[in-house]
């Protein structure tokens, strides 16, 4: 599972500790397999996208997708931005994704960044996110249910190690369906942490209604 040259050539320039940093969150989140899921053309956004792999490995694998990532951490923006060279089909920012304005967007992807939110601002965010969307629109949500135990405990210990101990927010994988169609979202999940080491589900949810 190693990074495709052309994404890892991106991130060359950073120091050591940075890289190794790029390396890891490659080999724990699917992010190929997140990547597959997401349309080849249309406007997406890439929310809490740190360093920027995933919003990245978008741009690169198709010229018709806009690719606009968005994350709190001016750091992570930075190293982001760095990244973009003269490619026209990505682009970060950084903000509040509460308060972020989005403009029509196709598809918003989550990808390992909800059970970062507290569980009072994860229902806002996600009806903020839904009627952003246009109809038949996409969100994807990637996060970590907590079954099986010892994948969910793996994850556990890689987030308090990669983000300094932050506090955490995870739910099981029936609420946040439960969350997502109480919305208004048609949910399917599916199962993505074959050969991972952690519990990682994809949420895909359409709107229909306006």
């Amino acid at each position: 599972m190693r990074i495709p040259s052309d994404l890892l050539g991106l991130y060359m320039p950073l120091s050591p500790e940075k890289l190794f940093y790029i390396k890891v969150r490659w080999r724990i989140i699917p992010v190929e397999a997140i990547e597959r899921m997401v349309p080849q053309k249309g406007r997406i956004y890439d929310i809490g996208c740190g360093a920027g792999l995933l919003s990245n490995l978008l741009a690169l694998r198709s010229g018709q997708r806009e690719v606009i990532g968005i994350d709190l951490s001016k750091e992570k923006i930075l190293i982001s931005k760095n990244t973009v060279k003269d490619r026209k089909n990505v682009r970060f920012e950084q903000g509040d994704i509460l308060d972020y304005i989005f403009r029509d967007p196709d598809v918003v992807v989550a990808c390992d960044m909800l059970h970062h939110i507290p569980f009072e601002r994860q229902r806002p965010l996600i009806e903020h996110i839904y009627a952003a969307l246009k109809k038949g629109g996409l969100l994807l949500v990637q996060d970590i249910d907590k079954a099986p135990w010892h994948k969910y405990l793996f994850a556990l210990g890689v987030d308090k190690v990669l983000n300094k101990m932050e506090k955490t927010y995870y739910r099981r994988s029936e609420e946040l369906v439960d969350i997502l169609r109480e919305t208004g979202f048609v949910v399917e999940m599916r199962r993505i942490d074959r050969g991972y080491p952690i519990a990682a589900v994809m949420y895909l949810c359409r709107k229909f209604s306006k």
